[in-house]
């Protein structure tokens, strides 16, 4: 890497669109296509396109900005041994960062200097000489830009929205026409309302689950071995609670036997091996007819 003092050396072939920086094959993309994390990209990839001419073109600006105040590896471009790196902010299926990669283009009359060699997952072997990856793309300064603050007023351009033509055409034909002007504006005053308010839950929603993912993260690995560990021993304590309810309830089939009888009636003897419950049952009858009830003799 070329460093000036501790920061990087921004060659002077460098520009903003990707596009007059490098000629970019049509295979990259769609190498891209099938390497990262499955989306809808349009018809010809151009919606991917579009997003990686202004990441790019963002990556310029905030490279170009701080190179003199920060390493290499807080930069969204990277320049190493005549080859530029580019975090183009997509993962794969499985989380790796994809990288551009661009090398000098060696065609001598060629308008790009550059020459886009294509996109390569983070632990792709094309990436290894680089001593530094460089970050993801920031299209914020400060993360509240990215969240609706329902505390500040909205204020409607009406006569742009109401006003213009191409707008109109999207009104339900009942709202129409000069006699339902004042109803046309209040319905859309409404609907800002409306729409202020669900923008506002919905930030709300997202900074607790952010906070909850956040504090789920935080949990070291310790504490989910330990968690693990509990809930086996749990597991294995409901196992044996369980088995000693099953014997108890295979025991508990016949509540009064020939032994349990007995000695609950000392006077009674049978004096007979093998003698018969339901004879056992009659003779008890007869010597305790007060207290004897015929429950639980199966």
């Amino acid at each position: 890497m070329k460093l000036i003092g501790r920061h990087m050396e921004i060659p002077n072939t460098l520009c903003s669109n990707v596009y007059d920086f490098a000629f970019c094959p049509e295979p990259c993309y769609d190498r891209l296509v099938d390497l990262a994390d499955p989306e809808d990209w349009g018809p010809g990839n151009r919606i991917l396109k579009n997003y990686l001419s202004f990441s790019f073109s963002r990556a310029v600006f905030l490279t170009e900005r701080d190179v003199d105040q920060t390493a290499p590896s807080n930069l969204p471009l990277v320049f190493d041994d005549d080859r530029c790196l580019f975090n183009t902010g997509l993962y794969t299926r499985r989380y790796e960062t994809i990288y551009g990669l661009f090398e000098p283009n060696t065609k001598p009359d060629a308008r790009q200097r550059w020459f886009l060699k294509g996109f390569f997952k983070e632990s792709d072997p094309m990436l290894v000489s680089f001593e530094y990856l460089p970050c993801r793309v920031r299209f914020a300064e400060d993360p509240s830009e990215l969240v609706f603050d329902y505390r500040l007023p909205i204020r409607s351009n009406i006569d742009h929205i109401l006003g213009d033509e191409e707008n109109l055409t999207r009104i339900p034909a009942s709202l129409m026409g000069e006699g339902n002007s004042l109803l046309l504006r209040r319905a859309f005053e409404g609907a800002v309302v409306e729409a202020a308010r669900r923008a506002s839950q919905t930030a709300r929603l997202n900074a607790a689950e952010a906070a909850k993912a956040v504090k789920l993260a935080a949990q070291g690995k310790a504490e989910q071995t330990t968690a693990f560990l509990q809930l086996e021993q749990l597991k294995e304590e409901l196992a044996a609670r369980a088995q000693v309810m099953q014997a108890r309830t295979r025991r508990g089939t016949h509540l009064l036997g020939k032994g349990r009888m007995l000695r609950a009636y000392p006077k009674l003897k049978h004096g007979q091996n093998n003698r018969s419950l339901s004879s056992l049952l009659e003779q008890l009858e007869d010597e305790y007819p007060d207290s004897f009830n015929g429950f639980g003799i199966q």
